[in-house]
């Protein structure tokens, strides 16, 4: 678990598209360790910018319930 956090600590330092594709998938992925996420949550809030967490957990929920394009376009149109 140490050097699962560590790594995640180096992760955060990477290039914005590709820090926001490895943490989502590292929160989204459906067999990891609670205790990994919440070090993770814990971390991208403490070291990034606001808008970049708000962008994190929507990508997050994205990846989490498998929501294709057709969903959301389906859901803009009801809100219309």
């Amino acid at each position: 678990m140490k050097i699962k956090k560590l790594l995640a600590v180096e992760v955060v330092k990477f290039p914005l598209v590709i820090r926001r594709e490895l943490i989502t998938n590292l929160l989204a992925y459906p067999g990891q360790v609670d205790e990994l996420k919440s070090f993770v949550r814990g971390l991208v809030m403490a070291e990034l910018e606001p808008s970049i967490v708000v962008e994190i957990e929507l990508l997050e929920t994205f990846k989490r319930n498998r929501v294709s394009m057709q969903d959301v376009e389906a859901g803009i149109r009801r809100q219309m």
